[in-house]
C-alpha cells in the first residue's frame, strides 16, 4: 500500500483502522477485512511487549544482533532490539522504522524502562 510506505519512508509507523467497526487492520489495507468498510491510517502507541527473541551473528565481524517478535497493541512485528539483556514479556518501544537502502522495511526497538519487571 503506497500510503504505508510513504509513512515508513518518513520514519512514521501507522496502521489502518476501520472507519465503521474501529478494528485495527494489519497488514494495512484500504478496506476492512471484517466489515469491508473503508479504513484510515492512524498512529498507535510505540510501546509493546517482547514475545520471543533470537540472537543472530553477522558473518563478517561476528557482531551479535537481537531480533524479536513484538506485540504493539495487537499488531505483531519483527524487529531488532538494541540491548544486551532481553527477556520474554519485556516492555519495549519502537525507536525507529524505515526502509533500508536495499528496499526492506525495518523496525528498531529498545527497552522501555517504564513498568518493566526486572525480576523476569
Amino acid at each position: 500500500m503506497p500510503d504505508f510506505l510513504d509513512f515508513i519512508k518518513k520514519g512514521q509507523f501507522r496502521i489502518t483502522i476501520c472507519l465503521s467497526c474501529r478494528k485495527k487492520i494489519w497488514p494495512p489495507s484500504s478496506f476492512c477485512s471484517y466489515c469491508l468498510s473503508k479504513t484510515k491510517f492512524r498512529k498507535i502507541k510505540n510501546a509493546g511487549i517482547l514475545r520471543e527473541y533470537v540472537y543472530s551473528y553477522k558473518n563478517v565481524d561476528c557482531q551479535k544482533t537481537t531480533f524479536g517478535i513484538i506485540d504493539l497493541s495487537g499488531i505483531v512485528l519483527i524487529g531488532s532490539i538494541c540491548d544486551t539483556t532481553v527477556y520474554r514479556g519485556m516492555k519495549v518501544k519502537m525507536t525507529s522504522c524505515g526502509i533500508s537502502p536495499d528496499g526492506k522495511v525495518f523496525y528498531h526497538f529498545a527497552p522501555s524502562f517504564e513498568n518493566n519487571n526486572m525480576n523476569k
